[in-house]
């Protein structure tokens, strides 16, 4: 399954932070890789914004959506939705921007097992394993020294 963290941050975030969370991101992906959890999903995108008061209103948190087949343009660009399923958190601004890099990491795995605990998947989407999805995205979180 492709799973993927995509990540608004306010320009004051250090570099140091956004890095390390790209890197994050990328061992992320290459955990999933090879995992599948049944035939409704195939591509899992995990929104997160962080962005200083000032913009906020731009930056909102998203209900989850899934689209089972579908071409779209996005920023321009041509691209082809297929049983791709995604939501989109907001993280707290002054306590991710105040941490440290390890620690913002923690934040960003504490939102993200809140949200799959809590989730309501479409009844569109019939062949997913969520149970083995919540559990395999917690012991990647344990492998990262996160939770």
């Amino acid at each position: 399954m492709n799973v993927s963290l995509n990540v608004s941050l306010s320009k004051d975030v250090n570099l140091l932070k956004r890095e390390e969370i790209r890197e994050f991101s990328n061992r992320m992906e290459a955990y999933f890789k090879n995992k599948t959890y049944g035939e409704s999903i195939e591509t899992y995108a995990i929104g997160m914004n962080c962005v200083s008061p000032e913009f906020a209103s731009f930056f909102k948190a998203e209900k989850p959506s899934y689209t089972e087949d579908k071409n779209v343009i996005v920023y321009g660009i041509k691209a082809h939705l297929y049983k791709s399923f995604g939501f989109c958190l907001v993280l707290n601004y002054n306590d991710f921007k105040k941490s440290s890099t390890g620690d913002g990491l923690k934040i960003m795995a504490s939102e993200i097992m809140k949200a799959l605990s809590e989730i309501k998947y479409p009844k569109k989407i019939k062949d997913f394993d969520q149970e083995i999805f919540y559990q395999d995205m917690e012991q990647f979180f344990k492998e990262q020294n996160l939770i």
